[in-house]
């Protein structure tokens, strides 16, 4: 019994440290400006890419997303922006 607790206890704290590691906040925000630059085809950058799972809140500093025809300008750019998550509809009418 004490084994299994100390392995559910392990499995769990790697577990914690896996999420962080893969849903930090810099890797999300390469990953996204990375997708982002293929599916228009020019620059996108994301500053300050803040994300709270714990809270459901998240936001940036600034977004801009270049033109392909002229990359000196930009298509979009917007300053700080903050949203809230909702949990409920990723489970909703699913059971």
């Amino acid at each position: 019994m004490r084994k299994k607790g100390f392995a559910a206890a392990g499995l769990f704290v790697l577990l914690v440290l896996a999420v962080y590691f893969f849903f930090t906040d810099d890797w999300l925000e390469r990953r996204l400006e990375k997708i982002g630059s293929a599916i228009v085809g020019a620059r996108v950058e994301i500053d300050d890419l803040d994300l709270n799972l714990l809270t459901l809140r998240g936001g940036w500093k600034r977004l801009q997303i270049a033109d392909p025809n002229n990359p000196w300008k930009n298509l979009l750019e917007t300053g700080r922006a903050r949203f809230d998550l909702a949990a409920e509809p990723l489970f909703f009418g699913r059971w």
